[in-house]
């Protein structure tokens, strides 16, 4: 649908802009504009910086615009972005740089789902023919890391139960079992998406295929189901239109001669493809490799002692909960402590998940265990992707 407008609209509207680009390629610009909207529309709070939940700047000296600018600078660059349809090269260039800035200011903007616009977007300025050809790899290394970081056995005990909550109370018992079997079966299924995209003969059964994988996420994840990451519906739905877009009837070769024509899309594509390998080592962010809703990322609990919850800021209180009754029941030593739930409050204050990373999990317990009167008032546990479990105590994150 995205590429028949842009057939229709793109020359009546973009006359010049038409003539040097490929419809196919301005269809895709449509639908990674679009995308990114909604995409920060549905997250607006994630890009202010007057709130509570703290900035994890990429240093301690890089600073963001203070209410209101900081609004002003981001509307601004929504109108940069929908002015790059029509003055392509100047304006996407400007919201890249700006993109860069804001996410300077705050990595927790560095989503999944923000981070391959922001790629796309900057492998549009290239050629019609290298930048398709770049997309297509690119799109093509998301399924497949997508599936790969879920081959882990957190994928089945972390993620796959909280995936079945909405399911069960939709379906009976048979038709619970056989979503459960399929959502098993989503590692394979994304790698298949991935290669499968290539292969003529596979090639529609693929498109189907992710097709059907996104309506199931939108289900599941979207307001219908859990409803608490509201960006799923335009990445989902933009992934549909990026799969339809890029994969006509083309050949991987011809792809490949395609982008052996641009050493700067050669190389975007190559990092992009690579560097999630680097995940596994705590050398990559796990949101830069795909690994959004697979179990496969650090992991961190903040344990606290009731009396600092009254120290709190009111606003932070209800996050603080005591322990589970299974937790104690494994671990006897914790009775009496309270867990502050650090992945609630940034879906409350953020509208999206934090990057689960170290960094950013001392960041958060940071902004707690500064109310600690006793080096012992908190404690954060922290469960890398590789290396040995760490701990930092109050004092210690102060």
């Amino acid at each position: 649908m995205t590429e028949g407008l842009a057939v229709i609209v793109g020359p009546m509207l973009f006359p010049a802009l038409a003539k040097v680009e490929s419809r196919r390629l301005f269809a895709l610009r449509c639908a990674i504009v679009l995308a990114t909207v909604l995409g920060m529309a549905a997250s607006w709070k994630l890009w202010l910086s007057a709130r509570s939940f703290p900035l994890l700047p990429v240093a301690s000296w890089f600073g963001q615009p203070a209410a209101p600018w900081n609004a002003v600078l981001l509307s601004a660059l929504l109108l940069v972005l929908f002015a790059s349809l029509r003055f392509q090269r100047p304006a996407t260039i400007l919201f890249l740089v700006g993109a860069l800035f804001l996410y300077g200011g705050d990595q927790n903007r560095g989503q999944p789902w923000f981070y391959l616009y922001w790629v796309l977007l900057l492998i549009t300025l290239l050629p019609a023919a290298p930048a398709l050809a770049a997309s297509r790899f690119v799109i093509s290394a998301v399924y497949v890391w997508a599936g790969v970081q879920k081959l882990g056995s957190d994928y089945g005990e972390i993620i796959m139960p909280y995936m079945m909550q909405p399911v069960t109370s939709w379906l009976p018992g048979p038709g619970a079992t056989l979503v459960k079997w399929c959502l098993l079966a989503a590692p394979g299924v994304e790698v298949f998406i991935g290669f499968g995209l290539w292969i003529p003969r596979l090639r529609v059964v693929a498109i189907f295929t992710a097709v059907l994988v996104h309506a199931v996420a939108l289900l599941i994840l979207g307001p219908v189901g859990h409803n608490q990451n509201l960006v799923i519906w335009p990445w989902n739905l933009a992934m549909v239109a990026f799969v339809i877009i890029l994969f006509p009837k083309v050949s991987v070769g011809q792809s490949w001669r395609d982008l052996l024509r641009s050493k700067t899309g050669l190389g975007v594509t190559a990092l992009v493809t690579l560097l999630p390998a680097l995940s596994y080592l705590g050398w990559w962010d796990s949101y830069f490799s795909f690994a959004l809703y697979s179990g496969n990322t650090a992991k961190a609990d903040l344990i606290i002692v009731p009396s600092l919850v009254p120290r709190l800021p009111e606003e932070l209180r209800r996050y603080a909960h005591p322990l589970h009754e299974d937790v104690i029941a494994a671990k006897p030593e914790l009775k009496g402590l309270w867990v502050f739930d650090m992945q609630t409050w940034a879906n409350s204050s953020l509208d999206v998940p934090p990057i689960p990373e170290p960094r950013n999990y001392r960041s958060m317990a940071k902004a707690v265990a500064r109310f600690a009167e006793q080096p012992t008032d908190a404690q954060l546990i922290i469960f890398p992707r590789h290396g040995p479990v760490q701990t930092f105590r109050a004092d210690q994150l102060r």
